[in-house]
């Protein structure tokens, strides 16, 4: 099964605590965080990546395609962005062996929510997402666009 949410990955966090065992009981092995931007225009902290990337028992993945290019621009950036963007890069294309046993969580950057598909019994089987394109000038100023393409996220369970 898996999860599309953030909220797992957070140890301290507004959920109440009832929930909160609930999602620490669970079989759940991977966690999908899903931006409609790309890697430049995160709003997470550095401090809130490097504790998610040190979180114990867990595996983060970042696809190396969506950091491909960032190192040649880093240097340029003003330094609370370059110190992020670098980790992520870093987080990106390091190698992690797999294992069965460890949960893992996903960013996937420049996708957009559309629609959760559920199976015949109504149970939630996924959610279809469109690929974003970053248009404009400069990095504070890009908006994401909609592109025709879709792609299907399969999983269990959906939070916002």
């Amino acid at each position: 099964m898996q999860l599309c949410a953030f909220f797992l990955v957070c140890q301290k966090t507004d959920i109440s605590e009832h929930a909160l065992d609930c999602l620490r009981k669970s079989k759940v092995k991977r966690v999908h965080l899903v931006g409609r931007r790309g890697p430049l225009q995160v709003a997470f902290t550095i401090k809130e990546l490097r504790e998610m990337v040190k979180l114990p028992g867990t595996r983060p993945v970042i696809s190396p395609l969506d950091v491909q290019g960032l190192d040649k621009i880093i240097k340029d950036l003003p330094r609370p962005r370059r110190r992020l963007t670098e980790l992520i890069h870093k987080t990106g294309t390091a190698v992690r062996p797999g294992s069965e046993e460890v949960k893992e969580w996903t960013l996937h950057f420049c996708r957009s929510p559309q629609r959760i598909l559920t199976s015949a019994g109504g149970d939630v089987a996924g959610i279809e997402l469109v690929v974003n394109r970053l248009q404009g000038e400069t990095l504070e100023s890009q908006k994401a666009v909609a592109t025709d393409e879709r792609e299907i996220l399969p999983c269990g369970l959906v939070g916002f």
